[in-house]
């Protein structure tokens, strides 16, 4: 039997193989031109290893963003508390800026984008705020 620990390190490099994989595959291909079985395939992994990591496809995205999202909540705690508003904006978008441009690479951002708005799998919910309603 497989010790633990060893099957949860083996299981974290499958999902980040999958990982990888996907979104080169959506970076060359497009996200709607991709389907589950190639990534499969291009990822040596199995469908059964997919979907025990992501419930779909789109999964693949909220994965990304979640670990975008951790990388701006770390740029943000960096910034002294005394640091001036218009500063602290400033230095978050140079990184912001940097960090798509470096982690991201401009050809996975256009398939990402492109595909939110192209995907019939990929839909925007509405967010509701009192008195505002924006995306419908």
């Amino acid at each position: 039997m497989i010790e633990p620990r060893k099957k949860q390190l083996r299981g974290k490099k499958t999902r980040e193989k999958i990982l990888r994989t996907s979104l080169k595959l959506f970076s060359e291909k497009g996200y709607d031109k991709v389907t589950v079985d190639e990534i499969v395939k291009k990822s040596g992994t199995s469908k059964g290893s997919f979907y025990q990591h992501f419930s779909a496809k789109s999964d693949i995205f909220l994965v990304r963003f979640i670990e975008v999202d951790d990388y701006y909540r770390e740029v943000f705690r960096s910034f002294p508390v005394d640091m001036d508003a218009t500063e602290k904006l400033f230095i978050f978008i140079c990184k912001l800026m940097h960090f798509l441009e470096e982690e991201m690479g401009k050809d996975l951002m256009k398939v990402i984008y492109s595909s939110a708005l192209d995907s019939k799998e990929l839909k925007f919910k509405s967010l509701t705020l009192p008195n505002y309603s924006f995306i419908s």
